[in-house]
């Protein structure tokens, strides 16, 4: 009887540990199959307001493709209008903590 309580604590913490690494994987393959048009689009001023930052940073950002964007405008526009995805936005927020801080988000 004691074998089997040992068999069943060694399985669960090998479920537990190979949950632990699978589990990002799964849940960005789920992330990246939700359709975008429940996506909502923002300009620069939201993009600004959400992330706590000034316009002139969320431009700086874009002009060194450091931030997602879409460039809306005609062809070769000298001020073509950013656009934010606020999906994207948050997963950016997401990435720049895990880059910043991975001991802390290795506790996640």
């Amino acid at each position: 009887m004691k074998e089997e309580h040992v068999a069943s604590d060694f399985l669960d913490a090998v479920a537990e540990k190979v949950a632990s690494k699978i589990l990002p994987t799964v849940l960005k393959k789920i992330e990246e199959s939700i359709p975008i048009s429940g996506d909502k689009m923002v300009e620069a001023e939201k993009a600004a307001e959400i992330l706590g930052v000034s316009k002139d940073l969320i431009y700086r950002l874009c002009s060194q493709k450091q931030i997602p964007h879409v460039k809306s405008g005609a062809p070769g526009s000298r001020r073509p209008k950013m656009m934010f995805s606020i999906r994207s936005l948050e997963e950016w927020i997401r990435q720049q903590e895990r880059l910043n801080c991975p001991t802390w988000n290795s506790r996640a």
